[in-house]
């Protein structure tokens, strides 16, 4: 940004920014400076063109869902997490996921038993098993009414993670893929508010 730019702004912005920044919530930051919250995701929409960055990326935190029977407690600790099996989620054909490029950091591997496209479908594999599904949290509290399964923490060294979303470099101006992209984003601002 160059200097003539940063005479244009509007600093009280700022302070739009350092709310959001510590409440991790727009309808939170909305109370906390007395806006509405669409004048709040109006002002980080501001913010993101200024910078012409997305600031404040939406990110969660993983859970493992395990049969209601299983044997692990509370939180699982590595050697439980290594020692057992898994289902693996193939979100990014080929590629490794989140968890095992963790693990992999750490110079550790999981063991699979089964393998789904989803993370939905990887919860459905649980109940009646000994298997560990590792899913985003917020998808595991859905599942927190379900009488067949239980939600753990995984092991600290499974940190949050960021969502993405990846589509082929030939759609980057398609109008209807520019118009989902849109909206999934738009959907991920209104679940990342409440």
């Amino acid at each position: 940004m160059r200097l003539t730019q940063l005479r244009q702004i509007d600093l009280n912005i700022l302070i739009v920014f350092t709310a959001l920044a510590e409440e991790r919530s727009v309808t939170r930051a909305a109370a906390r400076v007395f806006l509405s919250q669409p004048a709040l995701s109006r002002a980080l929409r501001r913010l993101r063109d200024m910078f012409h960055d997305d600031l404040l990326i939406y990110q969660d935190d993983f859970a493992c869902v395990v049969a209601k029977e299983s044997r692990y407690a509370r939180r699982l600790a590595l050697r439980q997490y290594l020692d057992g099996l898994h289902v693996g989620v193939g979100v990014l054909a080929g590629r490794q996921t989140i968890p095992e490029q963790r693990l992999a950091a750490l110079g550790h591997e999981r063991t699979c038993a089964v393998e789904v496209p989803y993370f939905t479908a990887a919860i459905r594999c649980v109940p009646g098993t000994e298997l560990i599904a590792t899913v985003p949290k917020r998808l595991a509290e859905l599942e927190r009414h379900n009488p067949t399964v239980k939600i753990l923490l995984p092991p600290a060294e499974m940190k949050g993670f960021p969502y993405l979303m990846i589509w082929h470099p030939r759609l980057d101006t398609d109008a209807a893929h520019v118009w989902l992209r849109s909206s999934v984003r738009a959907a991920g601002k209104a679940l990342s508010s409440t």
